[in-house]
């Protein structure tokens, strides 16, 4: 706001307009995690940006022009549950590319016994976890400076090739921020531990989450290489077996709709992935191009 004298501003000054709320902390919990995942995909709406800002910083912000919506220093959380069939209709092929879905810890569970009458879990003292958790949130609510210790900086050095090497298809896409998010959970066991130290059994508690959560990945997206383009013609291909299909057939699976250069960067996945191989053929003195599995 500016302060006039005569006309003429003579000093600025801030003026705060709104001071919002001073607990930032948010925790989501989608029991129906398909319609989240659906609503993002309508025009104008911007629920992966902002779902990608706060898992980065904390500084959330719409793209509106005008007046934008934004919050600062946030702490979000959001818990899911979806079945694995819903998951894979849902996930479109730029959720892959675009980081939204590898910004999620992937958990595969199924129940392990049946309870009709819902179980006894009132007769259950948690008193002393809850003890323990309470510690915990006020020993994080302090500022610190966290680091490893000697032994866990050595087996974090042996362990960053593995997490940080490039793989191919959804598992790959989905799975590479392996080591930013055993470094999150590193940390998540050491405050619970009510430790400034990251130890070894941190980092190794850490890196069996993530193990589970990769090999979650692994059932729920399968061979999928993330481009249905590609993943189309690997369906084909396996159902021609050992015929194989010529470059023709492969443009008429998508009603020529698909451009040279389309078809061209799904058949490298393919090469990439160890999962195809083309040989030319001569026919009446014409070359074929035939595709086959590998």
């Amino acid at each position: 706001m500016s302060r006039k004298r005569d006309g003429k501003v003579i000093e600025y000054q801030d003026v705060i307009v709104d001071e919002g709320v001073a607990d930032k902390r948010l925790i989501a919990y989608e029991t129906e995690f398909s319609s989240l995942l659906k609503a993002k995909s309508r025009e104008m709406n911007s629920l992966s940006e902002v779902l990608r800002q706060a898992w980065d910083s904390g500084r959330l912000r719409t793209a509106a022009k005008n007046s934008p919506a934004k919050a600062s220093d946030a702490h979000a959380s959001l818990i899911g549950h979806i079945t694995r069939d819903e998951l894979r209709c849902v996930t479109a092929e730029v959720d892959m590319v675009n980081g939204l879905a590898n910004r999620f810890l992937w958990c595969c569970v199924k129940r392990s016994k049946l309870l009709p009458d819902c179980g006894q879990v009132h007769t259950v003292d948690f008193e002393l976890e809850i003890a323990k958790l309470k510690e915990a949130v006020e020993f994080a609510s302090e500022e610190r400076i966290f680091a490893r210790d000697a032994e866990a900086a050595e087996e974090w050095r042996k362990l960053y090739p593995e997490l940080t090497a490039e793989r191919p298809g959804a598992v790959g896409a989905v799975c590479n921020r392996g080591a930013a998010q055993v470094v999150r959970l590193s940390l998540l066991y050491a405050i619970l531990d009510v430790s400034d130290d990251i130890k070894l059994v941190h980092l190794r508690a850490a890196l069996a989450l993530w193990k589970y959560c990769e090999a979650s990945v692994r059932y729920i997206f399968g061979s999928s290489l993330a481009n249905r383009t590609a993943d189309t013609i690997l369906l084909e291909l396996r159902q021609a077996g050992g015929s194989g299909i010529s470059r023709t057939a492969i443009s008429d699976l998508f009603h020529r709709n698909k451009t040279k250069s389309e078809i061209d960067t799904s058949l490298q996945l393919l090469v990439d992935g160890n999962l195809a191989r083309r040989d030319t053929i001569q026919t009446s003195g014409r070359s074929t191009e035939i595709w086959f599995l590998k």
